[in-house]
């Protein structure tokens, strides 16, 4: 039972203003809305969407792109906080006697508004959004209107790659970093800006006379049953790779282009390591060690900065010892070979090697068939040079096969080994990654009418009257708020957003994809 409602005014930077009731001793403190109350919807996942309702101006005082928050009383005199948002449509002051109409829309709107102030640094997804919102927030551009809480927005385990951002909304970002990472975001109830996973809780009722479902006709508008990643570029091409939709033979094709450059799309693959020539005897390679790194990720560097042999291999030589040969032999089937080395003159005894000098040469041997070129390394400015060198299968053929030799034939003194990694698509990754992007029409929408205070969740797991078991996603749920009553829940469950809404929050991610493609082309051209 609804004993009380309060409704707290703060100016658009959330300075507290007043707050008001309708019951209070104070009669300065009493606002007038009619009998018939509020309405205040949130999402499955408790993001703010609209709160509408009437009030006499004078009684209330809230202008245009006030905040207000919406909380509610219960018979053990607790109050509950059930919405905050932006004032959207304010009433009007000159009608004094009369109601006149309020509706704000939640505080999502606000990142809309604002813009980046400043590039996004690699890191983890969650890590790269609480810095942007601490920056904007620093910037004054919100105020307090959105609440920072580090809790709300965790680390997610998915690192993203750097990207100019500056000038971008918020809300870009936000899509963004969601989608790379298999997240919502939305701001709630406590003005909070969170960042979730996915869920499968759900709302349980039970169909009856305080709970009436009525069923919808089915929207299938939106469909989305491929989503095609791109996962950088290969001499200048795009590296596209396809996750299908289990729903995709039902409803035809229709594909999502997503870029994702993180280096979390790939796994390192297993493979061994053989000596052949020169180098220094007995040493252990044991960063490149399948199931590490491949690579020593914190090598200490001499005055050169270069890499001093601890814990990687040195195929580095004394003037009289053969210039070395390495050579690594895949054990599983690989779609890629990232090989990063060292030169330096300085290193040991030689000279430093001059412009165009042949430095390495990578030597590649399929197990069933011949082809492949070798590649040569040169100097290209006569000074220290770190060498990066992917390794792509040849046109026709999707990876190398267990068994692939690649040998490494050194070409001078004094090369440094860094790092050695076959990988292979991570779809522990791509195969949830894209199911967050899938889009399918939903069977049977209802809308259920439930009296009392039901407390959003993602799903819905209503038992039917005649015992059978609807459950769906929940789309919204607005409660119906009126003075010494349960109030009512209308749930929207299995119903999508119109096509329209999703294409304008796709046009955001695709803004910040092209940023990160920019990114992806401009070092590949270095």
């Amino acid at each position: 039972m609804i004993r009380n409602v309060r409704l707290t005014v703060r100016d658009w930077d959330g300075t507290l203003r007043h707050e008001r009731y309708l019951k209070h001793a104070d009669p300065a403190l009493q606002m007038d809305v009619p009998a018939d109350g509020f309405e205040a919807g949130r999402t499955g996942y408790a993001g703010c969407l609209e709160l509408t309702f009437q009030a006499i101006w004078a009684t209330l005082g809230a202008q245009e792109r006030d905040l207000l928050e919406l909380d509610t009383l219960d018979e053990l005199g607790v109050w509950h906080r059930e919405y905050a948002g932006v004032v959207v449509k304010s009433g009007n002051s000159q009608l004094t006697r009369r109601h006149s109409n309020f509706k704000a829309t939640g505080l999502k709107k606000r990142t809309t508004e604002v813009r980046l102030v400043a590039d996004v640094p690699e890191g983890d997804a969650g890590a790269q959004l609480r810095a942007a919102l601490q920056a904007v927030i620093a910037s004054n551009q919100l105020g307090s209107a959105i609440v920072y809480d580090p809790a709300a927005i965790p680390d997610t385990g998915v690192i993203v790659g750097k990207f100019p951002a500056r000038g971008r909304k918020l809300s870009d970002l936000c899509d963004y970093l969601a989608g790379q990472a298999g997240r919502v975001w939305d701001v709630d109830a406590d003005r909070k800006l969170f960042l979730r996973p996915t869920s499968l809780t759900a709302i349980t009722l039970t169909e009856g006379i305080d709970v009436r479902p009525t069923y919808e006709d089915t929207d299938s508008e939106a469909l989305v049953t491929r989503v095609m990643f791109n996962l950088g570029t290969v001499e200048g091409e795009p590296y596209l790779y396809a996750v299908d939709s289990p729903d995709l033979s039902s409803f035809g094709t229709s594909v999502k282009d997503v870029l994702f450059s993180s280096s979390q799309a790939w796994a390192l693959q297993a493979f061994t390591t053989a000596l052949i020539s020169g180098g220094i005897e007995g040493v252990t390679l044991p960063e490149l060690a399948a199931g590490g790194t491949g690579r020593d990720e914190d090598p200490v560097l001499n005055e050169y900065g270069v890499p001093i042999v601890v814990n990687i291999f040195s195929i580095t030589t004394g003037e009289t010892v053969a210039y070395p040969v390495v050579e690594f032999t895949l054990t599983q089937a690989t779609r890629r070979i990232w090989i990063d080395l060292y030169t330096a003159g300085v290193y040991r005894t030689e000279p430093p090697p001059a412009l165009g000098d042949n430095l390495a040469e990578i030597q590649v041997t399929l197990p069933e068939f011949a082809g492949y070129p070798n590649i040569t390394l040169n100097s290209r400015n006569g000074q220290d040079v770190r060498f990066t060198q992917h390794l792509y299968p040849l046109p026709g053929n999707a990876e190398f096969p267990a068994g692939t030799k690649v040998k490494l034939v050194g070409l001078k003194n004094n090369l440094v080994l860094y790092g050695f990694r076959p990988e292979q698509l991570n779809m522990a990754v791509l195969g949830p990654l894209a199911a967050f992007h899938f889009v399918t029409p939903r069977r049977d929408p209802a809308t259920i009418t439930a009296r009392g205070r039901v407390t959003p969740q993602p799903m819905l797991n209503l038992m039917r009257a005649d015992g059978s078991t609807y459950e769906t996603t929940t789309e919204s749920v607005t409660l119906h708020l009126k003075l010494n009553a349960l109030g009512v829940s209308v749930i929207k469950a299995g119903q999508r957003e119109p096509a329209e809404d999703r294409a304008a929050r796709w046009l955001g991610q695709v803004a910040l994809a092209d940023a990160v493609q920019d990114s992806v082309l401009f070092k590949a051209g270095q």
